[in-house]
Protein backbone atom coordinates (compact mmCIF):
# COMPACT_ATOMS: atom_id res chain seq x y z
CA UNK A 1 0.00 0.00 0.00
CA UNK A 2 2.86 2.77 0.52
CA UNK A 3 4.59 2.00 -2.39
CA UNK A 4 1.35 2.65 -4.35
CA UNK A 5 0.46 5.63 -2.38
CA UNK A 6 4.27 6.39 -3.08
CA UNK A 7 4.34 5.59 -7.22
CA UNK A 8 0.87 7.52 -7.24
CA UNK A 9 2.38 10.85 -5.62
CA UNK A 10 5.52 10.24 -8.71
CA UNK A 11 2.94 10.41 -10.98
CA UNK A 12 1.04 13.09 -9.91
CA UNK A 13 4.25 15.10 -9.90
CA UNK A 14 5.25 13.51 -13.71
CA UNK A 15 2.06 14.71 -15.21
CA UNK A 16 2.38 18.17 -14.12
CA UNK A 17 6.13 17.49 -15.62
CA UNK A 18 4.20 16.56 -18.66
CA UNK A 19 1.76 19.53 -19.02
CA UNK A 20 4.85 22.17 -18.63
CA UNK A 21 6.69 20.51 -21.16
CA UNK A 22 3.47 21.29 -23.48
CA UNK A 23 4.04 24.56 -22.92
CA UNK A 24 4.45 26.64 -25.37
CA UNK A 25 7.41 28.91 -25.09
CA UNK A 26 8.65 31.03 -23.57
CA UNK A 27 7.87 28.93 -20.31
CA UNK A 28 7.36 30.73 -17.27
CA UNK A 29 6.34 29.35 -13.65
CA UNK A 30 3.02 30.94 -13.51
CA UNK A 31 1.72 29.44 -16.98
CA UNK A 32 3.40 25.99 -16.09
CA UNK A 33 1.81 25.73 -12.65
CA UNK A 34 -1.04 26.01 -14.10
CA UNK A 35 -1.01 23.76 -16.67
CA UNK A 36 0.32 21.55 -13.95
CA UNK A 37 -2.90 22.39 -12.04
CA UNK A 38 -5.19 21.71 -14.80
CA UNK A 39 -3.44 18.38 -16.11
CA UNK A 40 -3.57 17.37 -11.85
CA UNK A 41 -6.82 18.37 -11.52
CA UNK A 42 -7.88 16.10 -14.53
CA UNK A 43 -5.71 13.35 -12.99
CA UNK A 44 -7.30 13.58 -9.47
CA UNK A 45 -10.58 13.08 -10.65
CA UNK A 46 -9.63 10.79 -12.62
CA UNK A 47 -7.95 8.87 -9.86
CA UNK A 48 -10.65 9.54 -7.52
CA UNK A 49 -13.27 7.74 -9.36
CA UNK A 50 -11.73 5.25 -9.70
CA UNK A 51 -10.54 4.31 -6.44
CA UNK A 52 -13.97 5.13 -5.49
CA UNK A 53 -15.53 2.70 -7.87
CA UNK A 54 -12.99 -0.17 -7.26
CA UNK A 55 -13.58 0.49 -3.25
CA UNK A 56 -17.39 0.26 -3.95
CA UNK A 57 -17.06 -2.52 -5.71
CA UNK A 58 -15.03 -4.42 -2.66
CA UNK A 59 -17.32 -3.09 0.01
CA UNK A 60 -20.95 -4.66 -1.94
CA UNK A 61 -18.57 -8.04 -2.40
CA UNK A 62 -18.13 -8.10 1.63
CA UNK A 63 -14.19 -6.94 2.11
CA UNK A 64 -13.86 -4.07 4.56
CA UNK A 65 -12.72 -0.94 4.12
CA UNK A 66 -8.44 -0.84 4.80
CA UNK A 67 -7.81 -0.46 8.29
CA UNK A 68 -11.13 -1.25 9.89
CA UNK A 69 -12.39 -4.32 11.27
CA UNK A 70 -15.63 -6.42 10.30
CA UNK A 71 -16.79 -5.39 13.36
CA UNK A 72 -16.00 -1.51 12.97
CA UNK A 73 -18.11 -1.80 9.79
CA UNK A 74 -20.78 -3.76 11.59
CA UNK A 75 -20.89 -0.80 14.41
CA UNK A 76 -20.99 1.88 11.81
CA UNK A 77 -23.74 0.12 9.80
CA UNK A 78 -25.90 0.07 13.28
CA UNK A 79 -25.16 3.39 13.90
CA UNK A 80 -27.01 4.42 10.59
CA UNK A 81 -23.68 5.69 9.10
CA UNK A 82 -23.21 3.74 5.94
CA UNK A 83 -19.50 2.80 5.43
CA UNK A 84 -19.27 3.65 2.22
CA UNK A 85 -19.46 7.66 2.75
CA UNK A 86 -15.66 7.12 4.20
CA UNK A 87 -14.30 6.73 1.06
CA UNK A 88 -15.35 10.60 0.13
CA UNK A 89 -12.02 12.09 2.37
CA UNK A 90 -10.16 9.56 0.19
CA UNK A 91 -11.15 10.62 -3.15
CA UNK A 92 -10.85 14.43 -2.16
CA UNK A 93 -7.78 14.10 -0.93
CA UNK A 94 -6.49 12.38 -3.56
CA UNK A 95 -8.05 15.31 -5.78
CA UNK A 96 -6.39 18.06 -3.78
CA UNK A 97 -2.64 16.24 -3.48
CA UNK A 98 -3.02 15.48 -6.95
CA UNK A 99 -3.70 19.08 -8.43
CA UNK A 100 -0.85 20.64 -5.42
CA UNK A 101 1.69 18.09 -7.12
CA UNK A 102 1.06 18.41 -10.47
CA UNK A 103 0.73 22.30 -10.62
CA UNK A 104 4.67 21.55 -8.27
CA UNK A 105 5.68 19.78 -11.01
CA UNK A 106 4.69 22.42 -13.92
CA UNK A 107 5.93 24.63 -12.14
CA UNK A 108 9.03 23.71 -11.54
CA UNK A 109 10.05 22.17 -15.04
CA UNK A 110 8.74 25.68 -16.85
CA UNK A 111 10.99 27.74 -14.59
CA UNK A 112 13.99 25.44 -15.83
CA UNK A 113 13.64 24.44 -18.16
CA UNK A 114 15.27 26.59 -21.38
CA UNK A 115 13.25 27.32 -24.16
Amino acid sequence: MWVSCGVSLLIYAGIGVLAGLFLAPPRAAGKGAGAGAIAGLLSGLVSGVVGVAIMFIQMRQGTTISGLTPEQMQQLAQSGLDPAVLMIPGAVCSLGIGVGLAAIGGAILAAVKAD
